[in-house]
């Protein structure tokens, strides 16, 4: 099964500062320094090991909906399948910037990915979820009217099977 727990932008703030993130992995420290506001607004991060069955549909959800005013940051972190191959083939894309790693971690491949970020906000999304249609019109939107701190918005579980669906009802949320 797939969920989004929870999605979390976050602005960098202004200078340096050592910032710790809490995650369900564990805790990990950052040293973060301004980036300019002038592009983008949105450093998509995509943490990437062994999923090419979802890949190219990860992708294609974020890059099907985003404009100048969005980067998709994906960080390779050793995948030993055809991961590799398929983030070569979105590379030359100027809104694309492709990161390889040895095999380090989520945590350490989502640092990788805030290091080469320049937007303001950043989304965490991971490479086997999707970008529901229109999702991303809707949070710039937010994101310039209201001008956050922090964004959150709605997830909901899918299932690859009917029979996944059966075996792990308990999944089945959507997330407010």
């Amino acid at each position: 099964t797939d969920s989004i727990l929870n999605v979390v932008m976050i602005p960098f703030p202004s200078g340096k500062r050592k910032w710790q993130i809490c995650s369900a992995y564990g805790t990990i420290n950052i040293l973060v320094e301004y980036l300019p506001m002038e592009t983008p607004l949105i450093s998509v991060i995509v943490p990437v090991y062994n999923v090419e069955r979802y890949l190219r549909e990860c992708i294609g959800s974020v890059l099907s909906q985003i404009g100048p005013d969005c980067e998709l940051i994906c960080v390779d972190d050793g995948s030993t399948d055809g991961s590799p191959a398929i983030l070569e083939e979105y590379a030359g894309s100027p809104q694309v910037t492709v990161i390889r790693q040895e095999n380090r971690g989520i945590s350490l491949a989502r640092n990788a990915g805030i290091a080469a970020a320049s937007g303001r906000y950043l989304h965490f999304l991971d490479s086997d979820d999707l970008m529901a249609p229109e999702s991303y019109g809707i949070i710039l939107e937010r994101l310039r009217s209201l001008e956050p701190d922090i964004l959150f918005f709605n997830g909901r579980s899918f299932y690859e099977s009917a029979e996944l669906e059966e075996k792990f009802p308990q999944h089945k949320t959507a997330y407010n």
